[in-house]
């Protein structure tokens, strides 16, 4: 399979991203595989809290989230209650530590499209942006 040619017929170039995480590899790693995919406009920020400004305060909406969990000033899960209260279908995929089963579930009835976790590889990453848009398509 290309990875540049998503099988769900989305146009990922013409799709915004946003990617919240705080560490620099990670974020690295996201943004390499978002371009890989054919992404091309990535906004990305260190934390939920500034993650919510830019949401917020967008002239043109997001059409993904891509979200840690564990981040300073705000978590993921924080940001993603904030979104669910003015957008109930953005796409939100949120990368966790294992063992965190109750906040997964609790996440799941927040909306989270998919979750990630960690360590995983660029691979996984594709999957689940594609099964991501795959949902939200039908």
């Amino acid at each position: 399979m290309n990875d540049n040619v998503p099988a769900n017929n989305v146009a990922y170039d013409r799709c915004r991203v946003l990617v919240v995480e705080d560490d620099p590899m990670g974020a690295k790693l996201i943004s390499m595989v978002l371009r890989k995919m054919g992404f091309a406009d990535i906004e990305m920020t260190q934390n939920g809290k500034e993650a919510w400004a830019l949401i917020e305060n967008a002239t043109q909406a997001f059409d993904l989230v891509i979200s840690d969990w564990n981040m300073p000033q705000m978590t993921g899960y924080d940001l993603l209650q904030k979104v669910r209260t003015i957008n109930t279908r953005l796409p939100f995929i949120m990368i966790t530590g294992r063992g965190m089963l109750e906040s997964a579930v609790d996440a799941k009835a927040q909306g989270v499209s998919h979750f990630i976790y960690k360590p995983y590889t660029p691979q996984q990453l594709i999957e689940k942006i594609n099964k991501t848009f795959e949902k939200n398509k039908a």
